[in-house]
């Protein structure tokens, strides 16, 4: 903290903190005695992760200045929390990096943890070097046809993702939605949660391996499913899934959200100042240069093979650019023009504003919107 030019007022505040601190157990309703705290932390400690980035910041900014880089749009350390990856270019970075790990282990107190720690050779060269390396460190490598996880997912030697990745993610899914049904839920509850948690784990895969259209509809479908409870006078799932302004629980339309997430992607790429941005764009000049003229509308003869599914996507989202367009608002207008087109309202109703400002507890909240659409579950419409 010193290093960084914190306070000194910060800093003796932060060691008190951490300074025999005790913690309680609530159980029932019952509190227990307090306790030291020796290892781990406390939960809902906010100042723990802040001291975390603090102290792992030296060391990957020590790795990223190795004068060894894999191409010009990576670099040679990805950092997630505290998982990490150094992609190794030759035996003398490799040395470096070892060098690099004891000095930070001597500086901080901390340890490698080997057990977790794999080494992937990704060619014979590679191979061979581990074959005859000498080290002070003694690592796992990686054997043929073992999964690599990383942040979860599951990759094969070459970094392929692994086959079966998507169908685990369905097993999962449908597991947990299987367990959620014996929870007692609102519509309204089980709207929120399909999208903010149930469906969280296909967003982040979206990003590394876009999912296949069947994978999509069936995800799609258990949720739906899920949220309507196979309830016989509930409207159609298109519904819930309008916005609550338009008289909708704004359920997640996947099929949205994922194109949302690439168009909003694309847009970074044709906005931000990143460096793995300007590298895509010198690839997509180099590409247009021989061309006379860029069409307006999308073509696909006017941009790279590779970039081809994005950049449709950015045409179809209709080019956002502005800050103000988000992936929140990227899947509304997805859902508006393209998915529900069909379901939205051609004219704006306040009823839906003004009921969705009162402060009205959940199933009186979901009642009154079903009294409004007509969709209580009354006996002519059960039966």
């Amino acid at each position: 903290m010193v290093h960084f030019n914190l306070p000194q007022k910060f800093i003796t505040l932060t060691i008190n903190i951490f300074t025999n601190q005790t913690a309680n157990i609530i159980d029932n309703k019952n509190l227990f005695r307090s306790f030291k705290m020796k290892r781990r932390v406390r939960q809902k400690d906010f100042l723990s992760p802040i001291l975390f980035n603090l102290t792992i910041e030296p060391l990957l900014a020590t790795f990223s200045t190795l004068p060894f880089k894999p191409n010009s749009i990576l670099d040679n350390i990805q950092a997630f929390a505290d998982d990490m990856t150094i992609l190794i270019i030759e035996l003398d970075h490799f040395k470096q990096i070892e060098t690099t790990i004891s000095s930070y282990q001597d500086a901080s107190n901390a340890k490698t943890n080997l057990n977790k720690s794999i080494l992937v050779s990704f060619n014979h060269q590679a191979k061979t070097c581990l074959q005859n390396l000498k080290s002070d460190f003694n690592y796992k490598t990686l054997k043929e046809l073992e999964k690599l996880t990383i942040l979860g997912y599951h990759f094969m030697g070459n970094l392929e993702i692994y086959p079966n990745t998507s169908s685990n993610l369905l097993e999962s899914l449908e597991k947990r939605l299987n367990n959620l049904k014996t929870r007692s839920m609102s519509l309204k509850g089980r709207s929120l949660l399909a999208g903010s948690l149930l469906a969280s784990k296909l967003w982040y895969m979206s990003y590394v391996f876009p999912p296949l259209m069947k994978h999509i509809d069936t995800v799609q479908r258990l949720l739906n499913n899920w949220v309507r409870n196979d309830s016989k006078s509930l409207l159609s799932a298109s519904i819930i899934q309008l916005p609550k302004s338009q008289g909708g629980w704004n359920l997640v339309n996947v099929k949205s959200a994922i194109k949302a997430r690439s168009a909003i992607t694309t847009k970074k790429m044709f906005t931000s100042r990143e460096k793995w941005t300007s590298n895509r764009l010198a690839s997509i000049y180099v590409y247009q240069i021989p061309r006379s003229k860029i069409q307006k509308q999308y073509k696909k003869k006017d941009w790279p093979s590779r970039f081809r599914p994005a950049i449709k996507t950015w045409f179809e989202a209709s080019r956002p650019l502005t800050p103000d367009q988000t992936t929140a608002t990227t899947t509304t207008f997805f859902k508006k023009n393209l998915y529900l087109k069909c379901h939205w309202p051609t004219t704006d109703c306040e009823i839906w504003r003004n009921l969705n400002q009162l402060n009205l507890p959940p199933q009186s909240h979901v009642n009154a919107w079903r009294w409004h659409r007509e969709a209580l579950p009354l006996k002519d419409r059960v039966w």
